[in-house]
This record gives C-alpha cells, structure tokens and sequence, in this order.
C-alpha cells in the first residue's frame, strides 16, 4: 500500500465520533381560530313588505297598522333566526 494510504488509516481514529449535540427540540403547536363564515337563507334576508295606506279612513289606518305590526315581527323571527345560525357556527 501507498504511503498517502496508510497516512490516512493512521489518522482515522484521531478524527473522532463529532461532539454529541444537543437534540433538536420539537416544534410547538400553534392553535389559531379562524373565522367561518357561513351562508344565511335568502328567504332570511329579504326585504319585509310596508303596508301604505291607500285611503284617509279610519278603517285603512287600523290595516295599515295591523300589516305592519305582522311585518315588524316577521322581521324579528327572521333576525332570531340569523342568530340561531351564528350561534350553530360558533360552536
């Protein structure tokens, strides 16, 4: 065997095992919330019909204040309804 040859078999041992490192620390888990967005019924974002009135009299005025009444509380069935579904996502 050549010189070079046995130079390096001689100085195998003196390279060594590299010093021990310290071991690699596991990555943290991140949680982060993300928004959902989710998809409201159109039938629930409707516009709601305003009565008006048609005549002066009494009894037109009763109606009018009738149909309102109707659709102020079918707007507020329609806005509980909104809330149901945002609570059901947040969940």
């Amino acid at each position: 065997m050549s010189r070079a040859l046995w130079l390096l078999i001689a100085c195998l041992p003196l390279t060594g095992c590299p010093e021990t490192k310290a071991p690699v620390p596991m990555p943290k888990v991140v949680r982060v919330e993300v928004p959902v967005y989710v998809a409201i019924p159109a039938a629930l974002t409707q516009d709601c019909p305003i009565a008006e009135p048609t005549s002066l009299k009494v009894e037109e005025a009763v109606r009018v204040a009738n149909a309102r009444k109707v659709a102020l509380q079918n707007c507020n069935a329609d806005k509980a309804a909104i809330r149901a579904i945002g609570e059901q996502a947040g969940k």
